[in-house]
Parts: C-alpha cells; structure tokens; sequence
C-alpha cells in the first residue's frame, strides 16, 4: 500500500512492483525466489529531490539475508548500463538489418504500457534514453508532467528492471546470462564467480 507521504516517483514504483509480487522496506522492494532474491533499489542523492536506480540479485546459497541492500548483492546493475546495453544491441541489430530481429528486440513487458488506448500518456518507446530517465526519476526536473513522469518510470521498471532481474532469478539462469555478458559492465561478487567458474577476466 502506498504510503501518505510518498512521492510521485515512489508511489510510482510500489504501484507497479506490488503487482509483480514484489514487496517494500523503504525505497527498495524485494521479490523472493527459491534460490535468489530480486531486488530493486531506489537511492537518493544527499544533494537534491532526484534518485538513482539500480538492481540487484542476491544467491541464497551464499547469504541468509532475505531483505539485502544493494551492497549485499551478488550482481547489481544501475539503470544507465542496462540502457545502454539496450542501445549496444539495437546498432548490431540496425548494422546486419534483420528485421525480425528488431521486431523481437521491440517487444517488451512494457507494450501494454506504451499502446494501451486508455494510458494518458503514451511514447516511443525506441526512443527513450537515460537523459529521461534521470529527469523522470529528478522531482526538481519540471519539464514532465506527472502523467509523463509515471509513464517513464512504469517503462523503466517493466522494459528494463525487470527483464535484467528474472534473467537472473535462479542460479542455471545467472551461470547461462553471466558466461555471455561482458562482466566489466555490472557487478559481479567474486564468491559467485567462483561457484560459477567464472574468472575476473570472464567477458
């Protein structure tokens, strides 16, 4: 249940992640697995009304904590990479012209989001980048409206929090993800590369 004094962006998270089963201890919310935790954190900066966003994966056979902080984590990713993994992805896609390849990259958990008739703001959704992400997730930021703001934020979550988190919701998942990924570009605990075989250098 949202909270009496939670803002626009906050309500905005528990609203959409409650009906993904996750559930809330302050700014972060949690989702557990039989052998993980997924966890999204909110964090915000000492200095202004704006937050960062990040993910994270804890492996229950290597930690006992059921509501991890980010630091407790065994990978975690902040939004800014996932986009621009996304964005990676889209020039190999546009550089060997596969038109099925874009049709399938496009499809996200967010389409009903972005089509649906009776959202009051809808967007295109190949054209949303970090720069928008941080002014929807930057109160001080007046350039969106609140519907705007709410549409940016329920994309981020469903076209790329989620995806990065149930990629890794269990350990024959995160051992498939991890052996294709460049490593450099997340987080990754060294005592999960050792039960995965994976070395510092793994990319």
């Amino acid at each position: 249940m949202a909270r009496r004094q939670d803002n626009i962006i906050i309500h905005t998270f528990d609203a959409v992640l409650r009906e993904n089963g996750f559930s809330r201890r302050n700014k972060s919310w949690f989702l557990a697995r039989p052998e993980t935790i997924l966890v999204l954190d909110l964090d915000k900066s000492s200095w202004g009304d704006n937050y960062f966003l990040s993910f994270g994966v804890l492996v229950r056979q290597l930690s006992s904590v059921l509501m991890p902080k980010l630091i407790d984590c065994h990978v975690f990713q902040r939004i800014e990479m996932l986009l621009r993994e996304r964005d990676v992805a889209r020039q190999a896609i546009d550089s060997v012209s596969d038109p099925h390849a874009e049709r399938e990259l496009s499809t996200t958990p967010a389409a009903d989001i972005i089509r649906r008739k009776d959202t009051p703001v809808s967007f295109n959704s190949n054209e949303l980048d970090a720069s928008q992400i941080y002014k929807a997730l930057n109160l001080e930021d007046k350039s969106l409206s609140e519907p705007e703001r709410e549409a940016v934020i329920k994309y981020a979550i469903m076209s790329c929090g989620l995806p990065f988190l149930f990629e890794l919701d269990s350990l024959e998942k995160i051992a498939k993800t991890l052996r294709v990924k460049d490593l450099s570009r997340m987080f990754v605990h060294q005592s999960l590369r050792e039960i995965l075989g994976l070395s510092l250098g793994h990319a």
